[in-house]
């Protein structure tokens, strides 16, 4: 059985109304999209509206708090008290990514493909154990090739080299060597690669927070794609993103989080 929770809060003073989407159940209820056992209910947690989900079978049941971050985006955020927002792009299971400006193209093998636009190029080799980096690549009518920095990947270390290869109908070659690497601020990792949990220090300094996920396409993560999460508050200015089952993201997927409290 899950235990209760405070999985999000609200302070509402000087806001109307919260709208809710789905049924809304009997009165201080809000039904869930599945799962077993008694809705979520509301409560007054004090300081503000809480979840109770003390009653649902599925302790990695989030379908009312995904409901209230949803609703928070469209609602006037000038009438919610306190308001302090963070935002992070992260790539998932990658830190130390190469940053903009921390790399340096070397010379080629030799003349590429000429007059070619090739986008979001990977390395085919590298001297560290880095991935993911991508870069586009124009080449001149002599096959001189170009690089742009288009992101940084992860696990990547100072003076890696990354050796890129024409995609064109030649087999030249040309490396990037790494200068500097970031970690996304906030951002950090633990457990092992396939089941890894996502660390966000948001520095908010309140547990009354709502999350909202989206994904490469701009898409809102609710319902059917968080059945198998779940986000839990460590402290004030810390809470815990996982992932389970099916849900889990693949390696380098990219996911945007913004936190309000």
């Amino acid at each position: 059985m899950a235990s209760k929770k405070q999985h999000a809060a609200i302070d509402l003073r000087g806001a109307a109304n919260i709208t809710v989407d789905g049924d809304a159940g009997t009165s201080g209820q809000v039904l869930t999209s599945g799962g077993s056992g008694a809705a979520m209910t509301w409560e007054d947690g004090g300081s503000g509206l809480v979840i109770d989900d003390s009653g649902s079978g599925n302790d990695h049941l989030w379908s009312a708090a995904k409901i209230i971050s949803n609703n928070l985006a469209t609602m006037g955020l000038s009438q919610l008290h306190p308001v302090a927002k963070f935002t992070a792009a992260i790539e998932w299971e990658r830190t130390l990514a190469i940053s903009s400006t921390g790399w340096a193209q070397g010379s080629g093998s030799g003349y590429w493909q000429a007059n070619q636009s090739w986008g979001n190029q990977a390395q085919t080799s590298t001297t560290g154990s880095g991935s993911g980096a991508l870069f586009n690549v124009g080449v001149s009518n002599q096959g001189v090739a170009t690089f742009t920095w288009v992101s940084g990947g992860g696990g990547y270390a100072v003076n890696d080299t990354l050796t890129f290869t024409d995609p064109g109908n030649t087999s030249q070659t040309c490396e990037v060597t790494v200068s500097a690497v970031v970690t996304p601020t906030g951002i950090s990792f633990s457990g092992n690669t396939g089941a890894m949990s996502c660390n966000i220090n948001h520095e908010l300094d309140t547990k009354y927070i709502t999350v909202t996920v989206m994904d490469k396409d701009n898409v809102l993560e609710q319902a059917g794609n968080w059945m198998d999460s779940n986000i839990t508050v460590i402290d004030e200015d810390n809470i815990k993103l996982e992932y389970f089952s099916a849900d889990y993201p693949s390696v380098g997927e990219d996911k945007f989080i913004t936190i309000i409290g």
